[in-house]
């Protein structure tokens, strides 16, 4: 049964569920559930965890570092 993900608790669920069924077959019923259960995952987490923007500094200086570039 899918139940609203609302805390840490629920959020724990849905995720071990998710894993059971991540290898579902497309279109059958177990794949509807990993769809709806990814959703109400990917909403809480949204709304709990929010990731801020990178400062514009330290995402070019991590880009450079990605790059392999120096100062020079």
């Amino acid at each position: 049964m899918i139940e609203p993900v609302v805390d840490k608790e629920s959020h724990g669920r849905a995720l071990r569920r998710i894993e059971e069924l991540w290898d579902a077959e497309p279109g059958s019923p177990e794949a509807q559930e990993l769809d709806a259960l990814a959703t109400l995952v990917d909403a809480y987490e949204r709304k709990q965890l929010p990731i801020a923007p990178p400062d514009p500094i330290a995402a070019i200086e991590a880009r450079c570092e990605q790059l392999g570039w120096t100062r020079k």
